[in-house]
């Protein structure tokens, strides 16, 4: 099902993502960097030809 697919995650870079969430915690953006990296991790096993980085 997930096999033969090409994937598109687009991010928010806005000022709001330098919201820290919890006190003392990571930013908004600091989260969407490490969540982004583990979904393209697991997206590049169902992916053959990769991921394309556009920025």
């Amino acid at each position: 099902m997930l096999n033969d697919r090409d994937y598109t995650l687009i991010i928010d870079k806005s000022g709001s993502m330098s919201t820290r969430d919890q006190r003392g915690g990571k930013t908004r953006w600091e989260i969407a960097q490490e969540s982004t990296i583990a979904l393209a991790r697991k997206c590049e096993e169902f992916d053959p030809d990769g991921i394309t980085v556009y920025g």
